[in-house]
């Protein structure tokens, strides 16, 4: 491999032209103050800069602006092994701290007390900002809350228990249920059955429920309600159960909308162990489009979280707050990936 060709500096600039290296750093720095240098001096140094395609160096910039040139993310980490929703949300936090010249202060944590040792050691001292993701920690919010309004720049990436005060971006979960299930409908689907993933006893809690609601709605149908399982987590295990509950209570469904791709392939499973063929007697449809998609019995229709989007607009976001502006939240769009899991026509 060839070594890799290093970055011009402002020594650099200063032995090329025959001129100081302080006067340099203060044009290229726009910090002459009583500095005196005529004019074409000045333009040569700008015109030599870019000839050597001189870059500053964030830290350095950072710094002169009194600022860490850091941002702090501390996440609990969402989704089931294999989604890959952690990985791609950073993924798209580094390529937008990438572009903003920030370095990314990386913490895990599970337990408010982690996310308060991280937070009290280094993400609120040394950071320009945090950007808090995944799980929420409803226990941390009064601190977030407190912190922000006294001038520390946070954005959040949470679902469902957000902080009103924070900007906050997320993939639009209700449009991931409406539509699968507009999906379903659309392609002859009467009797769609629908897992609800939510630790609330009621599932009008569940967003993605909504969504299941909105699209019968639209279709002019109304869902029966024995066919809504609640489930308690988003794993295989889920899937397969709901598939055992609604047979053997003798109920007849021809599609199933899942609230992760855990969740629908697990049913796949069950409806195939069980001689029900997919999708010829049911249709199934996930969410999140993850890598199992393709490593399902049957290849996997899912709707996308859109999780290196979301990252990107969280970097974007806190940038904003560091530069003094109050981003509004938003929420990422969704959109559909159809396989043969609810079509009976051959994908491409």
């Amino acid at each position: 491999m060839p070594p890799r060709e290093r970055a011009t500096s402002l020594k650099d600039i200063a032995q090329a032209l025959d001129v100081s290296y302080s006067l340099v750093s203060k044009v290229m720095g726009g910090n002459m103050g009583n500095t005196r240098a005529r004019p074409e001096v000045v333009q040569a140094i700008q015109a030599k800069a870019r000839e050597m395609n001189y870059q500053p160096h964030p830290l350095a910039g950072a710094l002169k602006r009194g600022r860490k040139g850091a941002v702090g993310v501390l996440i609990h980490a969402m989704g089931e092994e294999g989604t890959e929703i952690a990985s791609n949300l950073l993924r798209g936090i580094s390529a937008g701290f990438d572009e903003h010249r920030l370095r990314l202060w990386l913490r895990f944590f599970e337990s408010d007390d982690e996310f308060l040792e991280h937070f009290d050691k280094r993400a609120r001292y040394d950071m320009d900002g945090v950007i808090v993701a995944g799980i929420a920690h409803p226990a941390t919010f009064e601190l977030i809350k407190k912190l922000h309004a006294s001038g520390l720049p946070v954005v959040s990436v949470l679902e469902g228990s957000v902080i009103p005060e924070v900007a906050n971006v997320m993939p639009d979960v209700q449009h991931q249920g409406y539509l699968a299930t507009d999906h379903l409908l659309a392609s002859g689907c009467k009797r769609i059955a629908h897992l609800v993933t939510t630790s609330a006893a009621d599932p009008e809690t569940s967003r993605r429920y909504r969504g299941f609601l909105a699209a019968h709605t639209r279709h002019g149908i109304s869902p029966d309600p024995d066919l809504i399982f609640r489930a308690p987590n988003y794993k295989l295990s889920s899937g397969e159960e709901a598939v055992r509950q609604w047979l053997a209570q003798g109920l007849q469904f021809d599609g199933i909308v899942a609230q992760s791709d855990h969740q629908a392939i697990g049913a796949i499973h069950e409806l195939l162990r069980r001689g029900i063929r997919v999708p010829d007697a049911v249709r199934v449809v996930g969410v999140d489009d993850s890598p199992l998609c393709l490593a399902s019995p049957v290849p996997l229709t899912s709707v996308t979280a859109e999780w290196v989007t979301v990252g990107r607009h969280a970097a974007d976001m806190i940038t904003a707050e560091i530069d003094g502006e109050r981003p509004a939240s938003l929420m990422i769009a969704p959109h559909l990936v159809v396989r043969r899991s609810s079509t009976l026509q051959p994908q491409p």
